[in-house]
């Protein structure tokens, strides 16, 4: 049974009859961390991020996002991005269609929503080009680049109208 003895000590007690009760020092490290985090009502990094916050942390991937929004422009109804800490958006109507992440060597993480009924067409553009992708229910992720979504802008293209019609039936 542990009993607070003070703000920073708790008494340690042996449940036996001739139990010793010593003072135990209370872990500071997690103090305030933990105040912090009780008394807190937001996330814990409500900073906005920017355009400018991505072109320092990750050109490549700023590129690669605005090469994709370039080609997909025509298949969404007035796309934006949507700058987030761990990922750059391509938003419609305040719902993110496309999310690309950082990741090492120049390269980005693409990641979309396509339901089940699409996923098969979906994989067969990608398998015609030869692009790796992973499959999980409901979603796929690509490795991409600015380089490589230029050169399958069609595919892409393509890829873009499958998403949309998986947001228009949600």
């Amino acid at each position: 049974m542990l009993t607070p003895v003070g703000p920073t000590k708790r008494t340690v007690e042996f449940p036996r009859t001739n139990a010793r009760v010593f003072p135990v020092a209370a872990p500071k490290r997690f103090a305030s961390s933990a105040v912090a985090l009780c008394n807190s009502t937001s996330s814990l990094d409500d900073k906005p991020y920017t355009r400018d916050d991505w072109a320092k942390r990750a050109k490549w991937t700023l590129d690669a996002v605005d090469a994709l929004l370039h080609i997909t422009s025509s298949v969404f109804d007035s796309p934006v991005l949507n700058y987030i800490k761990n990922y750059i958006a391509i938003a419609v109507g305040g719902n993110n269609y496309m999310r690309m992440y950082k990741r090492s060597q120049n390269k980005s993480l693409l990641k979309f929503r396509i339901v089940q009924d699409l996923q098969d067409k979906a994989a067969a553009l990608l398998d015609a080009q030869n692009i790796t992708f992973v499959r999980k229910p409901n979603r796929f992720s690509v490795t991409v680049d600015k380089g490589m979504i230029e050169k399958n802008a069609d595919v892409f293209t393509s890829i873009a109208a499958l998403v949309k019609k998986s947001w228009q039936a949600a």
